[in-house]
Formats: structure tokens, sequence, C-alpha cells
């Protein structure tokens, strides 16, 4: 069908796409967590992944019914599409790859070094739909990140999966980021779209 098209009339539907994507009611800023490399620690024998970020505007929403049942078994309840122009990103999505997008960024949090606990101050973790397998991100260059622990029991106290490594804090900005996996990628044959269906790390 590409062929029948003339590279003007594919020029309008690429336009045409993107001003979709980008209207105000379904932008949604995600970060697309590219994987660049891996290091390993000799004396652990750890592998520690290492990312580039870019911040893109994308549409995101839930798959049906419909589609989780017509896949075959590839798709589950509860995974997520996201929609975007492919000329936000400079390389083909790839399966290893992944997506964050905040989920919340209210009050403060308190956290230990060598300790699992999470404080909160003013926070809303329960009200903003927390859950096991988001990443905490806070406010200090160069701080480490860490993942949330399931359940969450309260709007203003939770757990890590790890003792915080960082250096203690009293009260600081935060973010968390819900994370995805990417189970699927679609660009298609007129460019005008990159489609990902992703899932919930921790899920």
């Amino acid at each position: 069908m590409i062929n029948l098209l003339t590279i003007e009339e594919i020029e309008y539907i690429r336009e045409d796409v993107k001003s979709i994507l980008e209207d105000c009611d379904f932008d949604n800023p995600i970060i697309y967590r590219r994987l660049v490399s891996r290091t390993m620690n000799t004396g652990t024998g750890a592998v520690t992944p290492v990312y580039s970020d870019i911040v893109i505007r994308a549409w995101r929403g839930d798959l049906t019914a419909r589609e989780v049942a017509i896949s075959g078994g590839q798709y589950r309840m509860g995974d997520e599409a996201f929609m975007f122009d492919p000329a936000l990103m400079d390389a083909t999505p790839r399966p290893d790859d992944r997506i964050l997008r905040e989920v919340t960024t209210a009050g403060h949090v308190k956290l230990v070094n060598g300790s699992n606990a999470l404080v909160g101050y003013n926070t809303l973790f329960l009200l903003e739909g927390i859950l096991g397998g988001d990443l905490l991100v806070i406010a200090t260059t160069g701080a480490p990140t860490a993942t949330i622990k399931a359940p969450i029991s309260s709007d203003t106290a939770s757990l890590l999966k790890e003792n915080w490594p960082g250096t203690s804090e009293a009260a600081v900005a935060f973010k968390i980021y819900r994370q995805y996996e990417i189970i699927s990628r679609i660009v298609d044959e007129l460019k005008a779209g990159v489609r990902i269906i992703g899932r919930r790390l921790g899920s």
C-alpha cells in the first residue's frame, strides 16, 4: 500500500499522526531508557546495566481485553501501550530497553544508609498507586536509585527491596517511576509512529 502513496501524501499522514500523538489530551512524558552497555564487578561477578535516558512525549493507554485475547498469550491484562513519533529516537527500539513513567513527586522522603525503610513526609504512596517494582529516584546528584517493595500499606511509609546504599537523607525531594519492560515494538511502514507494548517490572 505504501507504494500507492506519493511522497507528499506520506508526509501529510506523518504530520497528522504526529499532531494526534502530541495533542495535549494524549501527551504523557515518559523516559525512554536505552541499554548502552553492561559493566561487571570482577570481585563479585555482579553485572550492572548502563542506560542512556531520553524524555519523549508519548500517548499511553491500557490494552483492551480483546487485544489480550487475540495476542496468543503474548500480552496480559495490565500491559500498556505507548505510541510516539519515531523521529524522537535515534535508533529502533530494542527488547532490552525500558520505559519509565513518573507516578508521584509529592512530599519528601527520609532514607537511612543500611536500612530498607522509606519514610515519607506529605507523601501519597497509596493515593498515587505506588506499586512494588516502582523506582525511587532522589534529588541528590550522583545518588543511587532504589526499587520499592510490595505491598504498599501507607501513604507515608514503605520499604525498599534492598537496604539503602547511599548517604542518609533526612528529608529529600524525590520522584517515583513505574518501570516497564518491552514486550513488543512496531514501527509502522510509513514511519509515522512507534507502538510499544510495555509490562510493568515487578508485576
